[in-house]
């Protein structure tokens, strides 16, 4: 659940952060929304859980 709202004012403050909102609105209008794959699998052991985070044992 989350405890923090999304909803956030946007600051563009710097010609970098607007050159990268154009290129992202760009990308939209050509390719379209981003839509990911499907999932390749999924675990619930906490030995590979461990192993994908870096978690030393």
């Amino acid at each position: 659940m989350a405890t923090k709202s999304f909803y956030e004012i946007m600051v563009i403050d710097t010609p970098e952060t607007g050159a990268n909102l154009a290129k992202a609105i760009e990308d939209y209008e050509k390719y379209g929304p981003y839509a990911l794959g499907p999932v390749q699998g999924t675990t619930d052991n906490p030995e590979i859980l461990d192993r994908i985070m870096g978690v030393d044992q």
